[in-house]
């Protein structure tokens, strides 16, 4: 419910901005082919909030002003049951989602205000140049990305889930997990670090499954046991793991994971479209539908191979769970 209404309050907010001019255009594709700009995210703040619009603006932000009192304004403050006619939104402009505000306080630590700026330009960076990870790398093919923590017991059973689908459905269904550790899980950051150190030898799947079948115990100890048991270099893994090699991949997951609004795991994306709280039956039934749409009908191929004279004509690219 609550991934719902943020993306009904960021549509709302995007089309208060556009009505009056003083928003930009939401896309709703997530392809390669817009322009970076255009997926970058947009921070509203009312004209009155001068601090946090310098704020914003120092980061290199997107930022759009609303007149306080506006109609806009108005919408969004009762949205967002901001106490005062001073506050922000940030939105997504390929999803139109909402991502986070509220209202501005005199009584908030400017330091807070920072950090959490930094972290939006570190968002809208890193999720603008990897949107593109949620279309499937063949056009004939179907991608379901699942945003995921090893510590999240739904997490566990939508991997299941997920191995099942890809074993019926075959190669044309795509998979990439995203790692989101989520804060409250206090193993989950250096769990998906270890996983992309055993990446590095080939064996990221084993250690996931490892993980995940050893849920309720991870810890260091395990992180490290595990490798041995795997058959794969300890020494190389200790190295990765010890330095760190692999936490800025993890950090720009999350850093994506942000860019797209997810607040809970795990969650799902079938071909650029993030399916709202469905059970698993309705999440099959639309990768089967896809797998359907997307593949080239027999007859058609067969035609056009029998023309005498073929034509090559230009081919569209494609445009752009239960929560723990």
């Amino acid at each position: 419910m609550k991934k719902i209404f943020h993306t009904v309050l960021g549509a709302i907010a995007m089309s208060a901005m556009i009505s009056l001019g003083t928003g930009c255009h939401a896309t709703n594709d997530t392809s390669e082919s817009v322009d970076k700009n255009d997926r970058e995210l947009v921070v509203f703040i009312t004209d009155n909030a001068v601090m946090v619009r310098e704020k914003a603006l120092s980061y290199d932000l997107k930022v759009k002003t609303i007149e306080s009192n506006s109609p806009a304004a108005q919408l969004i403050q009762s949205l967002l049951h901001s106490p005062t006619d001073k506050f922000f939104a940030v939105i997504n402009p390929v999803t139109n989602a909402y991502i986070t505000g509220g209202a501005v306080s005199d009584k908030v630590p400017p330091e807070q205000i920072e950090t959490m700026f930094r972290g939006l330009k570190q968002a809208s960076r890193v999720g603008s140049e990897q949107i593109g990870r949620l279309l499937p790398e063949n056009k004939e093919n179907v991608r379901l990305v699942v945003f995921s923590d090893f510590q999240c017991p739904y997490c566990k059973l939508m991997d299941n889930l997920v191995e099942q689908w890809q074993s019926e459905f075959g190669p044309r269904l795509e998979v990439d997990m995203i790692h989101f550790p989520l804060p409250s899980h206090k193993q989950s950051f250096a769990a998906a670090e270890a996983s992309e150190c055993a990446r590095q030898q080939g064996k990221f799947e084993a250690y996931k499954e490892a993980l995940f079948d050893n849920q309720d115990q991870i810890s260091e100890y395990l992180l490290r046991y595990l490798p041995g048991r795997l058959k794969m270099d300890v020494r190389q893994f200790n190295q990765c793991f010890t330095l760190h090699q692999e936490r800025k991949k993890v950090r720009q997951d999350q850093y994506f994971g942000q860019y797209l609004g997810i607040n809970g795991t795990p969650t799902v994306f079938l071909n650029g479209t993030m399916l709202f709280n469905l059970p698993p039956e309705q999440i099959k039934a639309k990768i089967q539908e896809a797998l359907e749409s997307s593949k080239k009908p027999e007859s058609a191929t067969s035609s056009a191979s029998e023309e005498a004279a073929p034509e090559a004509h230009p081919v569209e690219e494609a445009t752009e769970s239960p929560a723990h």
